[in-house]
């Protein structure tokens, strides 16, 4: 070795190629990293990363549709709750008073004015769900920013064709009651919805369930969303949620397919 020239009591072993710095007669290891240490590392956290991030993201997607069914089943049980103390009528989709589909007042989510809901304010719901806003929204919608104090979508859709007065019928509001159902078990209250609007030019999120054929006969559209791995989460009027899969598709949108789970009418419906 070669003793330093500023201590006696320090030198340097060349060995091998590295300097290995000794003092008192103990070695000083280097624990600096080589460069080829350093790729090693690299390589197997990008390898690690490649195994759990999918494991991650699915397991998040599966905590937002466990989160979903939640807020279809407090959705439901307040229907219920509702019918029960209204003489077995639905929750109306929007107040009588409002004369046309997009006009200002109460609908079933919440208070709608200058184009945008306050979910705060329910007419219908509130009182049976502890005013609890965030509900009504899909966690999945939810994540793109939605404002309960002035949303323009939820991600929930109503059956308010079948059951809320929204399609009329010889002239009056085609609004039931839970009596008039053949099958409650069978029979969708709210769903993970949204439908493509030819207007607008895209697809969108909407309030309203649209059934494949309406009180009156007329049509209406394929408006399930499969956002949940696939799969779209819908509330029954007895109260349960399931998650279902398509048997048909008509486009993609955002985080999933728009198409519905049944090939016929029956689950709209409350005659089937």
């Amino acid at each position: 070795y070669v003793r330093g020239a500023a201590s006696g009591n320090s030198a340097i072993r060349k060995n091998q190629g590295r300097c290995r710095i000794m003092k008192g007669g103990r070695e000083i290891r280097d624990n600096n990293f080589t460069i080829v240490e350093l790729l090693v590392v690299a390589v197997i956290i990008s390898v690690l990363a490649a195994i759990l991030l999918p494991s991650l993201s699915l397991a998040r997607n599966r905590a937002k549709a466990a989160q979903c069914m939640g807020n279809l089943k407090q959705i439901a049980l307040a229907l219920n709750s509702y019918s029960g103390d209204f003489d077995g009528y639905f929750v109306p989709y929007k107040d009588s008073g409002i004369t046309h589909s997009s006009g200002s007042g109460y609908y079933w989510s919440g208070k709608f004015s200058a184009g945008k809901y306050d979910l705060r304010d329910n007419l219908f719901f509130g009182s049976y769900v502890a005013n609890c806003a965030a509900i009504f929204v899909c966690p999945n919608v939810l994540g793109r920013g939605v404002d309960v104090r002035a949303a323009t979508e939820t991600g929930y859709g109503y059956n308010g064709c079948w059951l809320g007065g929204y399609t009329e019928v010889d002239g009056s509001a085609f609004r039931p009651k839970t009596s008039r159902v053949k099958n409650p078990s069978n029979t969708v209250s709210f769903a993970d919805t949204a439908y493509i609007n030819a207007t607008m030019g895209g697809a969108i999120y909407t309030m309203m369930l649209w059934p494949r054929i309406r009180p009156d006969g007329s049509s209406g559209f394929n408006g399930i969303h499969f956002r949940h791995n696939r799969s779209a989460n819908v509330a029954w009027i007895d109260g349960h949620v399931s998650p279902e899969k398509a048997v048909e598709t008509v486009c993609y949108f955002n985080d999933g397919e728009i198409g519905d789970f049944s090939n016929t009418n029956a689950p709209y419906s409350i005659y089937e």
